[in-house]
């Protein structure tokens, strides 16, 4: 599935991202191409290190992306039905997207402080 996703100007000034480590930074961005049209993706370092990191850096560097991105609350991490997700939180202030496709991942429950509204 082709995806088109952009990286809006206001990236580079924000303060929250310039508390990220430069590959958490760059693992955040290439997450907006992994994920689905609502945000989402199977939670799994492999499969993440796989689409943004194929020719570069390890599963556990990526993990450390993944929990360090999930500490700054960049990304929400959830298990439904003993399956790891993640939602890239914020998603709609990040990603417009033209015609979009319904989620084939379960949305996080709970807690709904994480939700663009």
């Amino acid at each position: 599935m082709a995806r088109i996703r952009t990286i809006k100007p206001e990236f580079f000034t924000s303060l929250s991202n310039a508390d990220l480590s430069i590959p958490a930074r760059l693992t955040f961005i290439g997450l907006w191409t992994h994920a689905d049209d609502e945000g989402r993706c199977v939670d799994d370092a492999r499969l993440i290190k796989a689409a943004v990191w194929p020719l570069e850096r390890s599963v556990k560097a990526i993990e450390s992306d993944l929990d360090e991105l999930a500490e700054s609350d960049k990304i929400h991490r959830y298990t439904n039905a003993g399956r790891r997700f993640l939602f890239i939180t914020e998603w709609l202030t990040h990603q417009r997207i033209n015609r979009p496709s319904p989620s084939k991942f379960p949305p996080p429950d709970g807690d709904d402080s994480w939700r663009n509204q």
